[in-house]
Order: C-alpha cells, then structure tokens, then sequence
C-alpha cells in the first residue's frame, strides 16, 4: 500500500541565534539545507527499496547540489511511495547525521562533537497510508502534524561540546578561517563572486555594502539584509485539489529560488537562503548597476509572480513582501536578521500584504516607511530625487544641507502645505495653482535657501502623494517595548506630507551616516 510521509528537520533558529555575520548565518543555513537535500537523494535513490517515490515538497531533482553556495532546500519533506518502511527511514536519518557531522571543521568532528550533533539535529518523521484526503491534499494533511512534532522541539540548550555556539563565537579572523575551512565551504563553487572576495575569503558586511570601490570612492559603513516570502500561501495551497498542483507550486518555487540567487549575485549581494517561498539575503543600498535595494526588491518580485503565473495558471497568483533593514556595520548578524523579521511581520499587517517595510537604524534614531509594491515607484522617486545614485549616494555637502533645509522648511509649514494640497487633492486647484500658492508660503527670502530643492520635491510630491494618494504608511513604534503596533494603529494617512517628511528623513539618516576612507 502506498504511504505518505512527513518529515520536519530543525532546530535551525536554535543554531542561528549565535551568528554573528554573514558566513555564519550562511553556514547554519547550508548545514540544515543539506540534510534535507541528502534525505531527497536517499529517498529517490535508485538502490532504496522503496518504490514509485514522488517527492512534492521541495521540489527536488537527483543530484542537486549547493556548488552555487546557496541554500535551496527547506526543513520540510513530504512524500509518497510504496513499500515504505520506518527503520528504513530511521536509517537514512541515521547515515545523514553522520554525514552532515563531516561538513563542520575538522576541529569539530571528534566522537564527543559528533555524538552532540546527532542528538542536537531534530530530524522527526509521521507516515501515513494513503487515503483519500492525502491523494488530494498530502501537504495541508501533513503540515499540522509536523507542526505540532515543531513545537514539542528542544534544542540542546547546553552550549557545551555545541559546534555552533563555539565556532560562532571565536574571534572573527578564527571563525572565517575555520568555516572557510570547512567540508561544507569546499562543496561552493570558489569562483562565486556572490560569496567570495578577490583574496578568495569569505564577503564581510563591509565588503557587501561596497560591492565596487573605485579609485576614490568612499566606503558606506552601512549595509542591508532582506527577509521576504509569499503572501497568503496557506490559503493557496489548502485550495489545491490535486497533489500535482503541489509540485508545481515547488517547482516555481526552486524556479524562484535559483533566479533570485542570480538577480542578488548581479546586484552585489550574498544570499543566505533562498527555499520554498522564502529568501534572506545581504546586500548594498546600491548595486553594481546603480540601481537601489529597492528597484531589486522590484525585480524578485516580478520574477515571483511571473513563476507562479506560469506554473499556476488556476489559482489567484500570491504576491510577495519584504521586510528591509538598513543597517550599520557593527551589529551582530542574528539580531538584525530577527529585526528584519519583525519588519516582514509590518509589511504583513497591513492591507492585503504585497508590501514593503523599510527601516534605516542609526545612532541618532530610526526611521520605517511601509508601501505597497504596486506603488513603490512613488517611494522610489522621492527616496530617489536629486540623489548621486552611481556614487553610492555619498553626495555633496551642498546636497546634504539642501535637502535638511527642505525637511526644515516643510516641517515648518506642515498645516499650510496640507490646507493647500487637501484643495488640490478635492479638485479645487490646478497644479499651476497648487504650485503658485505652495511657492507663495516660502516668499521673502526663505525659498532662496534651496529653490530647486524644494520645487523639485514639492513636485513630486504632488504627482505621488496629492494628485493621486499612494499606498505608503508609517508605523508607530512603542517606545518602552521597542515593538511595532498593530495595523490599526498606523499614523499618516495616504497623501500626508508627514509621509513625505518621513521618507526624506530616512534619505537624510542614509546622507548623514559616517563616512570612512578606503585605508
């Protein structure tokens, strides 16, 4: 009889609570990819004795490797076959703890480190003989068993004889030597630009955030990590009525995975993971081309949809949001991953998803714009105006004191700003008038202090927020819990220029930063 089987794997944000960077985020990641990968190539084996193996998530073709670095295939397996037995599946869990264990530093492989990985990876499985409900729908059958075996996990909460906990905590020289070092490090291809630099190391966060510094060029002590995933996709998949549709979701999926890799790669960045419906990532506020975080943000969405399109061409096609963090340099990889986290959480409050959530931390303050992807085009032109976009938007000081005069001057006359745009924004004005009347505010010399600025910004400002209100907001932030409050509690509505304002200082907070030297 044909049986289906579920298997979760874990506990991967045990292991990646002590990253401290990109490599080691990466390494926990590729190690735990690699279990599930090693399990799809057990399963579909042509020497395993279980027979007519269809894999549905992830989807998985034989000999799949992680030569290109990244990791692609998730913590959750599920399959069907016949002749399915459990010591048999007992057994591939076995051999692949004992491979994975090959994959840490040779420091880290004696009996004692070994034994401690076997028993810290949380490989748990539930078989089932088929039924109706699961030839229809194995995945939403499957998932709520895995995710009740996901919640009775408990990692190993001694950090003693812990791989991670002590190669992640070395100092930094240590831990790259060693993880570049590693079995698992040898597998990634040393020719990937996305991972490693010109010496053949490892990518720091400072080399992420300048992937190209000309003769000159100064270097930007702040770089961003992106979380993003697919929208509404439990209630995509609980519609499937046909187990195929679930492999075609996958292959979009692993379509997706492998293209946005590529789009990080040329843009200058280093994925972390890339599985399922899911990416994170590291990158430059601005790429190799020029082009912002963004405007990428923009094309793996693009991409997303066009995957999904084309492999679920039934179903209402799920959208994708982001949660983007704009950080300095000095904060340990894990804890911007979590705030990123929270940031995707935002994006996912509000509306019907499909957006963005932006937040630039400094030692002055921060700042988190939400906007809907269909109109970021409107938050890219305004983030965007009168910016050096080639030169990693390091501008003059001119620029710099140009636009703080205008944040300065808007900020001052807010209410008449907002008296004169609700008349435009209601039909009683032209734009000529609108721009008449706003000019009119700033006579007697206070214009004189960067008129073009400010036209320019007025401008937009009435193309993107008055004349046709966009979807962008600004959460509010608790200030004892440092938490994000819910949706119903967004200020700034559509078309405030206290959006406006908002946006501009993230611009300003991004031109303020430090400036370092190349040495």
């Amino acid at each position: 009889m044909r049986k289906y089987v579920g298997i979760t794997i874990g506990p991967i944000t045990n292991a990646l609570q002590y990253a401290k960077d990109p490599q080691s985020l990466w390494f926990a990641c590729a190690i735990f990819s690699e279990i599930s990968r090693e399990l799809c190539e057990l399963i579909t084996a042509p020497n395993c004795s279980f027979e007519e193996v269809v894999i549905y998530t992830p989807y998985y073709f034989h000999g799949m490797k992680i030569d290109d670095g990244v990791a692609k295939t998730h913590d959750r397996i599920i399959f069907s076959a016949e002749h399915v037995e459990n010591h048999v599946i007992d057994k591939m869990i076995e051999l692949v703890k004992e491979d994975v264990c090959d994959l840490f530093p040779v420091e880290y492989q004696s009996q004692e480190y070994r034994q401690f990985l076997k028993d810290y990876f949380q490989i748990k499985y539930i078989c089932l003989e088929e039924n109706n409900e699961l030839n229809h729908n194995c995945m939403m059958t499957i998932y709520p068993y895995l995710h009740d075996m996901e919640s009775m996990q408990k990692g190993n909460t001694e950090t003693f004889l812990n791989p991670f906990y002590d190669l992640f905590g070395l100092g930094e020289d240590t831990r790259s030597f060693r993880i570049m070092t590693s079995p698992i490090a040898h597998l990634v291809k040393k020719g990937s630009a996305q991972f490693f630099n010109l010496r053949g190391e490892f990518k720091t966060v400072a080399e992420i955030a300048n992937p190209k510094l000309p003769e000159g060029r100064k270097k930007a002590p702040y770089y961003c990590l992106v979380r993003c995933n697919g929208d509404n996709i439990d209630m995509l998949l609980r519609g499937f009525s046909d187990n195929k549709k679930i492999i075609s979701f996958s292959v979009a999926c692993l379509q997706h995975s492998i293209t946005t890799s590529e789009l990080i790669r040329m843009f200058g960045g280093l994925t972390v993971y890339a599985g399922g419906d899911e990416c994170f990532f590291f990158a430059p506020l601005v790429g190799m081309d020029g082009s912002t975080i963004f405007e990428l943000c923009q094309r793996i969405q693009q991409k997303f949809y066009t995957f999904m399109k084309n492999h679920l061409p039934w179903s209402n096609i799920p959208t994708l949001s982001f949660g983007v963090s704009i950080q300095r340099n000095t904060h340990d990889a894990y804890d911007v991953f979590v705030e990123t986290g929270k940031l995707l959480d935002v994006a996912k409050q509000i509306s019907d998803k499909n957006n963005t959530a932006v937040r630039i931390t400094n030692k002055s303050r921060s700042e988190c714009i939400v906007v809907n992807n269909q109109d970021i085009d409107a938050f890219l032109d305004i983030f965007k105006a009168n910016l050096d976009i080639m030169d990693g938007m390091i501008t003059t000081e001119r620029k710099k004191n140009q636009l703080s005069e205008t944040i300065a001057l808007i900020d001052e006359y807010e209410n008449i700003i907002m008296s004169i745009s609700e008349m435009a924004k209601n039909g009683n004005l032209s734009p000529e008038e609108y721009f008449k009347s706003v000019s009119s505010i700033f006579q007697g010399g206070t214009l004189e202090r960067s008129p073009e600025e400010l036209k320019n910004l007025l401008i937009l400002y009435y193309k993107r927020l008055v004349r046709k209100p966009r979807g962008i907001w600004v959460p509010k932030i608790d200030e004892v819990t440092g938490k994000y409050l819910k949706a119903n509690h967004y200020n700034a509505e559509d078309g405030s220029i206290g959006v406006f304002e908002e946006i501009l200082n993230m611009k300003e907070d991004i031109l303020e930063l430090k400036e370092e030297y190349t040495p």
